[in-house]
């Protein structure tokens, strides 16, 4: 229906053009420039159209079920404690998932899970079906498959031809420069969050600012990495911003109501927000290394 009506504005265009003949270009323009604004119009008239039926249709696709928090890169301990809050139940098979490692550039370690899956005991409710709250659900008590690592893997080292000779003269002459050089800070440049900061949590409102702080800090150095660059888009770049301030709500619905009680496994969360700190950091700091 979406593609018809604008498909409808583009033939009125032709017509347009065509009743115009040789008349003056500026009535032309001026005609085109109110065509535009009525497709655009149009447009955003659908779109709502369409959100807000699935948002009627949501109530009743979604009767008695619970939307499941996203297991990825999470801890064991962390998804075990975010699906009881919401009253599902969770088991954990052994899953290889180090491409999908690399595929971020991130860290690993033995016990954190990987993304859902078909099959895992919940379902995928797309846009069309729920609206902006999309995602996967299942039925309360239900219990959810998720699948978990082993072992320690780092996905951020380039594993590509290190066998060249140049990369091992490379190597063997840094080696010497790096036993002079001081260890790296725990905290990157990226991020301005050291371990201590992150250690120093104790309440679940300390865990959420944390959180917070990481996003705000990872979108404020990406924003000085690329604004005067041609990579940079800003209606992307705000896209972007609602992605993770999105992810950041999620992690609300699951603790905001806890506030300022003691932390219960502080040390999975702790874990995870280095971790969750370092990948986003690492990005930036290779961002900036191929950019100069």
């Amino acid at each position: 229906m979406k593609k018809t009506m604008i498909l409808a504005a583009i033939l009125a265009c032709g017509t347009i053009l065509t009743g115009c003949g040789n008349s003056n270009s500026s009535k032309l323009e001026e005609k085109l420039t109110k065509l535009e604004k009525n497709v655009d119009t149009l447009t955003k008239r659908i779109d709502d159209l369409t959100n807000k039926a699935a948002e009627t249709n949501e109530d009743d696709v979604l009767a008695g079920k619970v939307k499941v928090p996203d297991p990825y890169f999470k801890t064991q301990e962390q998804v075990e404690a975010e699906f009881d809050a919401i009253g599902l139940k969770v088991k954990f098979v052994k899953k290889n998932f180090d491409s999908a490692a690399t595929t971020n550039n991130t860290k690993i370690y033995k016990g954190d899970c990987y993304q859902l899956e078909d099959g895992s005991g919940a379902d995928y409710f797309g846009r069309d079906e729920v609206g902006d709250d999309y995602g996967y659900y299942a039925d309360e008590g239900s219990t959810i498959i998720v699948g978990y690592s082993d072992h320690d893997f780092d996905g951020s080292k380039d594993t590509k031809s290190s066998s060249s000779t140049e990369k091992t003269k490379e190597n063997s002459s840094s080696e010497t420069k790096e036993s002079k050089t001081p260890a790296k800070s725990s905290s990157s440049s990226a991020s301005g969050i050291s371990d201590s900061d992150i250690e120093g949590i104790k309440t679940y409102k300390d865990y959420l600012d944390m959180y917070s702080n990481i996003i705000t800090n990872y979108l404020s150095e990406y924003e000085k990495v690329f604004k005067d660059t041609v990579l940079y888009d800003e209606s992307a770049f705000a896209d972007m911003k609602k992605e993770y301030q999105a992810t950041l709500d999620e992690q609300k619905k699951q603790y905001d109501d806890l506030g300022t009680k003691t932390l219960v496994g502080k040390d999975s969360l702790v874990s995870f927000l280095k971790t969750y700190r370092d990948s986003l950091s690492d990005y930036i700091d290779r961002m900036k290394d191929a950019l100069n």
